[in-house]
């Protein structure tokens, strides 16, 4: 009798753990099926279930009964697989950021020079446009904003809106040779054309004056007086971009603006060479100096110049081109260790890499 309890028992205990091993394998093992309804294809049934109706091979490879993917018949029981598992997305390719290029850097004047008042130099007679000739009441000295009328030259076209410089012209003396070299126009202001203006009466006729016009003063940089000229503006830039010239050039210091000898840092000052010699805007020239000692030594008497020993050149100081004519050039002083007469000589600076003298001064971006 216990003989067949435990037979009984074991075979309970085998049947239990076989329904428990296949229990799961059936529920997971079942298969997903569709009954076809009127109408339906392999396409229209991956699409519903699978979003993608280019999965209808599988689908049709899995049902081997149908014979024709492109007639199904109502009824049919169609077995279904797992939906795929979506694809990862690729990933993005990095895209690195795009380094903007840094900003070329150029010399700011605005710091350094009111660029509104920086004259000119001229080997040749300076040909002025028009001359003021009287104001709205009977002052002598002009000031900004105050009316003043102007006659032109026959010939000069002129227009309403126009701006001109006004300045006055005087000669100067080259200082090492004491002679006469040309002309510097200083400038005192400018003003703006705004309408014709002026009688002329010629036996007893009544006319409208030619080439006289009203204009405002629009900028006055000092007392300006009747009797000053006017030349078409000439702008210059606020900001010079330092170039090279690998040119051997030799040029002197004619006169500083508004007739200054004793030139300092920022000072403008004329030279005697120009476009037609090589000279750029944005050249650097040297302000050099001699450098001539007496020899401490002599091997015997000699004369006063023969006891002297002739050294390398005294750099005192540099300027920079900011405008150039044909025969001449505007500059500025970027540096002067010690005060610097007119006269004194330049000679171009080249470089291959931007000094640090350069860099130092750069403060404004090239556009």
């Amino acid at each position: 009798m216990e003989k067949i309890k435990t037979r009984l028992f074991i075979i309970l205990l085998f049947f239990f753990a076989a329904g428990c091993l296949c229990f799961p394998q059936s529920a997971s093992a079942e298969k997903m099926t569709y009954t076809v309804k009127k109408g339906d294809t392999l396409w229209d049934i991956c699409e519903h279930y699978y979003g993608d109706s280019s999965l209808w091979p599988k689908l049709w490879e899995m049902n081997s009964f149908i014979t024709n993917p492109h007639l199904l018949h109502p009824g049919d029981v169609i077995t279904l697989f797992e939906k795929p598992s979506p694809k990862p997305p690729e990933p993005k390719p990095e895209v690195k950021p795009v380094k903007e290029p840094e900003p070329v850097m150029g010399i700011g004047l605005g710091g350094l020079a009111n660029i509104d008042r920086i004259g000119f130099y001229s080997t040749k007679k300076i040909n002025a446009w028009g001359t003021i000739y009287a104001g709205t009441d009977k002052h002598i000295i002009l000031a900004e904003n105050d009316i003043a009328y102007v006659i032109f030259k026959k010939g000069r076209k002129v227009s309403i809106g126009d701006e001109f410089t006004i300045g006055k012209i005087s000669q100067v003396v080259y200082p090492i040779t004491g002679k006469k070299s040309g002309y510097v126009f200083d400038i005192s202001g400018r003003l703006l054309i705004e309408k014709k203006a002026g009688l002329s009466w010629d036996d007893g006729n009544i006319s409208e004056k030619e080439n006289s016009y009203q204009a405002r003063i629009i900028g006055a940089y000092e007392p300006i007086e009747f009797n000053e000229v006017v030349i078409p503006r000439r702008k210059i830039s606020s900001c010079i971009l330092p170039v090279p010239n690998n040119k051997n050039i030799l040029a002197n210091i004619v006169t500083g603006a508004n007739g200054r000898s004793l030139i300092h840092e920022d000072t403008i000052v004329y030279m005697n060479k120009g476009s037609n010699t090589g000279v750029r805007k944005g050249n650097i020239f040297e302000i050099r100096i001699g450098n001539i000692v007496k020899d401490p030594k002599p091997d015997k008497a000699l004369s006063f110049y023969d006891e002297q020993i002739v050294l390398p050149d005294r750099v005192i100081g540099r300027i920079l081109v900011i405008d150039t004519y044909p025969d001449t050039a505007t500059a500025i002083v970027l540096s002067a260790t010690e005060p610097v007469e007119a006269g004194a000589y330049l000679k171009n600076v080249t470089w291959s890499q931007t000094p640090d003298f350069i860099l130092s001064k750069a403060s404004c971006p090239i556009k």
